[in-house]
């Protein structure tokens, strides 16, 4: 425990000296715009995902007091809201996240697909300051979706279907310093008339030995290689559920540019 004021930078430890590393970093102190706030929360998130819970069912209500204070610093609107573990200004950004090392398994909670807390292990979130976000979150739902356990939300977005074949790509030494890096083992998402598009990271880590599987696009970068223009679409993967809903299940990044041209949005459900 640690005891902070809003006077001084440094908090200071309550009965024992703790390492500065535990204590609040003065980028979780960025609360001025959403962006800051976003990403200063995305990083608790991570940092929290690193902790052995005696009992993972406690994910979500080990956190909601921290949640809740710093629900506080937003205005009041929509984007003020708090949906299991992220909140609705940060939306859709903060649904690119992944392993941050080895499988991320099933929570015992009932939690939907998109949120972190629907898996257990070590997460982070893909960098997104810096992209132009392409998805629209519509509505989170408060009912439960029949024959499914989490709650529903609706997103806008431009989807449209590959295929993965399994090809394990090992990645240099110096890779995890940029954008592109998801993992140090991936496998290939290809299109149906192109070769290599980009790479994937499945939650599990197992997927089978081909399959189907479609590509929401929630945010682009554009960059230019060797001169030509090219996009890098960061999309979650997502699977067909029941009831002509989608369950998320991992993120990826395409390399194509114009991928998503002739691919309309269109809102879907995820579960």
């Amino acid at each position: 425990m640690y005891w902070d004021c809003p006077h001084i930078s440094q908090p200071r430890s309550i009965g024992f000296k703790t390492d500065h590393s535990a204590q609040m970093s003065p980028s979780m102190k960025k609360l001025d715009t959403h962006i800051d706030f976003v990403d200063s929360w995305l990083d608790i998130v991570s940092d929290y995902s690193k902790c052995e819970l005696t009992y993972r069912t406690d994910k979500l209500a080990a956190i909601s007091g921290i949640a809740a204070e710093w629900q506080t610093h937003l205005e009041e609107g929509p984007g003020r809201s708090y949906h299991f573990g992220l909140f609705q200004c940060g939306m859709p950004q903060s649904f690119l996240w992944y392993t941050s090392g080895g499988p991320l398994t099933s929570s015992d909670q009932q939690v939907p697909s998109w949120s972190w807390a629907s898996v257990d292990g070590h997460v982070q979130h893909m960098k997104t300051r810096n992209a132009r976000v392409d998805a629209v979150t519509i509505s989170v739902n408060d009912s439960v979706a029949p024959g499914h356990s989490g709650r529903g939300l609706v997103l806008r977005v431009a989807e449209r279907e590959g295929w993965i074949k399994p090809t394990t790509v090992e990645f240099g030494h110096d890779a995890g310093n940029g954008i592109l890096f998801i993992r140090p083992k991936g496998v290939i998402i290809r299109g149906y008339e192109l070769s290599m598009n980009g790479y994937a990271s499945y939650d599990s880590g197992v997927i089978n030995y081909t399959e189907r599987i479609s590509c929401a696009r929630i945010c682009t970068y554009h960059v230019n290689f060797d001169g030509r223009p090219r996009d890098l679409n960061l999309v979650l993967l997502l699977e067909k559920a029941k009831q002509l809903c989608y369950k998320r299940v991992g993120v990826g990044i395409i390399y194509e540019h114009g991928w998503f041209d002739n691919f309309p949005l269109r809102d879907i459900t995820i579960v």
